[in-house]
């Protein structure tokens, strides 16, 4: 390498293993190829991701795209705190990224840490308000924590934003009812 300091190698390195890893996950769930011989590639290929996204973070810890990737490895290792620590890190160096706090805010709501999540989903609505995705999470931890007025009213902003979307008619129709 010219220049052995530069994050982008192995961030680049980092970003493909983690694709190959989700890409053999698939083919596996669809039974292109038997799960015993993706699981042990699947590993391999989220370890190379591992090291060199750590490595690209060690040369530059700012590196909002690195630490972001390096969460999502975390994740599907299945280590949902180590995630969520590096996807802190990422929303701190990029406060601004819709991505980082939609995919924080997810995190934060499968280890059913209600508050963190809406936060994070909160965030990343201020920053998007069209994102549907995040609104949903909201509407969802608003029902769960007995603001129905609140979820009601996510649900039917993503039905103004997503009108042919017949799960969410339903979710409306459900919530109205009580």
């Amino acid at each position: 390498l010219r220049d052995p300091l530069n994050p982008i190698p192995p961030t680049f390195i980092g970003r493909t293993a983690l694709a190959v890893a989700d890409l053999l996950h698939l083919r596996a769930q669809r039974g292109a190829i038997p799960a015993k011989d993706a699981n042990p590639a699947i590993a391999a290929a989220l370890n190379i991701a591992k090291e060199n996204l750590e490595k690209a973070v060690s040369l530059k810890s700012d590196y909002a795209t690195a630490q972001f990737l390096l969460a999502q490895t975390f994740s599907r290792l299945g280590n949902t705190d180590e995630a969520i620590r590096r996807g802190a890190n990422a929303a701190i160096v990029a406060p601004q990224d819709v991505g980082v706090a939609f995919f924080l805010g997810f995190l934060f709501y499968q280890k059913d840490q209600l508050a963190d999540a809406e936060t994070q989903f909160s965030r990343a609505v201020e920053l998007n308000p069209n994102y549907s995705n995040a609104r949903y999470f909201l509407g969802l931890i608003y029902d769960r924590t007995g603001r129905k007025g609140e979820a009601l009213k996510q649900f039917r902003r993503i039905a103004e934003l997503n009108p042919e979307n017949q799960e969410i008619s339903k979710i409306i129709v459900s919530l109205e009812k009580g």
